[in-house]
């Protein structure tokens, strides 16, 4: 039997390191930025199967917008319907119609389109957040967490996550963060 709306929201390990980061005052804005690259490259490796990448990679290749014509859109369309199994897979389908109605299909159209769709799962994510936060009764003892979570946010580099997991050739490592744990790499005087 299931809690209904008041079963908790499972929020994995670096969606947690960064809740504490923007939570603690410590740390800087930078700081809490440097956590959301490794939230979102986790959340992208458990939402977004290679299937449906790879036939994403195809079809937003400038040489199928010549093959396609003004199908494109249609052929976007219809690999939604047959591979999507995830929100995220959702918004990036969301985004690519878009971008291909918006500007055409070019070299740099997979990369826009998944920066996009990073940018609006995060937004919805730090919802998530904190609605895990309230839910779970963690103390947040900072008055402005969300101004903070939406900070660090702002001053994150979502181009560079972009290339990162649209590329598997480029991947960038975003997976850990690097605890400081000398006293001369502390809070900064």
């Amino acid at each position: 039997m299931s809690d209904g709306p008041f079963r908790g929201l499972n929020l994995n390990k670096a969606w947690k390191d960064f809740v504490k980061r923007a939570d603690n005052e410590a740390f800087s804005s930078k700081e809490v930025s440097e956590a959301v690259p490794p939230a979102l490259q986790k959340m992208w490796q458990q939402e977004v199967s290679k299937e449906f990448m790879s036939r994403l990679k195809d079809l937003l290749k400038p040489d199928q917008y010549q093959m396609f014509g003004s199908d494109v859109e249609y052929a976007l369309n219809k690999i939604s319907t047959e591979c999507m199994n995830s929100s995220l897979e959702t918004i990036l389908m969301d985004c690519a119609v878009n971008e291909a109605a918006k500007n055409g299909i070019t070299d740099k159209t997979l990369i826009t389109v998944c920066e996009e769709a990073l940018k609006d799962r995060a937004s919805r994510e730090m919802r998530r957040v904190e609605e895990h936060c309230y839910r779970e009764g963690y103390e947040i003892t900072g008055k402005n967490v969300r101004a903070r979570m939406q900070e660090g946010f702002e001053n994150t580099n979502f181009q560079a996550i972009a290339e990162s997991v649209s590329d598997k050739n480029k991947s960038a490592s975003f997976t850990k963060i690097i605890k400081k744990i000398d006293l001369d790499e502390g809070v900064p005087l």
